[in-house]
């Protein structure tokens, strides 16, 4: 018997800790639902133990998440800074497995990192290089997005007050969009559709895209207008830089 759409989707179950802020949350999800096959599913506490639990620390500030499932997995967002729509996404996608886009095992032809300009030691793993042992075959499949919803812009974690440069973008043009928190590239929609084996979702769905992976035309792209919308948001605009934890990165099963 041939699977149905709904039985091939891998499935996520969340609970929230802050229903004020469940809008803008749950609107983060809609292109995940919209353009891949993972669905976050709210948890049922009579029959569902939750595998995804978004909440607020008290006295804590900043948004982090673990990468890839164990239940269950925490993601913190700690601040109205977090309650953005691409932070969100970028928080999504780490539970979803999904590690930093500079620190891919071939950053080194598209991005200088400036250590020295680290505000210190403990944001050092943030800028690590992965080696090819350790990254899925999802990664060998695309190429390098400096557009990415999980790439910092050039001054994450900077030390004072002058901004120093920590990332460096070999390709000046790529500047940007570097750091962008608007919304899931083209990549990253790619990225996930590719690791979770989704047959139904193909980039020839998804706009086309430049050499650093945004929108090429982002004003009559075929997504919703929010997708495309780059050019409101600079990395130099937004507040996008967080701890994240290293962890393994098993996928999900679906359901």
């Amino acid at each position: 018997m041939m699977e149905s759409l709904e039985d091939s989707h891998h499935r996520c179950y969340y609970l929230l800790s802050a229903e004020d802020e469940k809008a803008v949350i749950l609107a983060a999800m809609v292109n995940f639902h919209t353009y891949t096959c993972v669905r976050f599913v709210p948890a049922d506490h009579a029959f569902v133990k939750a595998i995804l639990v978004i909440e607020k620390l008290p006295g804590e500030s900043g948004c982090k998440s673990y990468i890839g499932f164990n239940t269950p997995r925490l993601t913190f967002l700690n601040s109205a800074n977090c309650l953005l729509h691409g932070i969100i996404q970028h928080e999504l996608m780490h539970v979803l497995g999904f590690d930093h886009e500079h620190k891919r095992p071939d950053r080194d032809d598209f991005v200088k990192v400036h250590l020295e300009n680290v505000v210190g030691k403990a944001y050092y793993d943030s800028f690590n290089k992965l080696p090819w042992s350790e990254v899925d075959e999802t990664v060998k499949q695309t190429r390098y997005d400096y557009g990415s919803v999980m790439h910092y812009g050039w001054d994450a974690f900077s030390k004072g007050k002058s901004k120093l440069k920590t990332l460096e973008a070999l390709d000046a043009s790529a500047l940007s969009v570097m750091g962008q928190r608007t919304s899931l590239s083209y990549s990253d929609i790619k990225k996930i559709n590719v690791f979770y084996g989704c047959p139904e979702y193909r980039p020839e769905f998804a706009p086309s895209i430049t050499d650093f992976g945004a929108p090429s035309n982002p004003f009559s792209c075929n997504f919703d207008q929010d997708w495309c919308g780059w050019r409101q948001q600079m990395s130099n605009l937004m507040p996008a830089y967080y701890k994240d934890s290293g962890e393994s990165v098993p996928k999900w099963k679906a359901d």
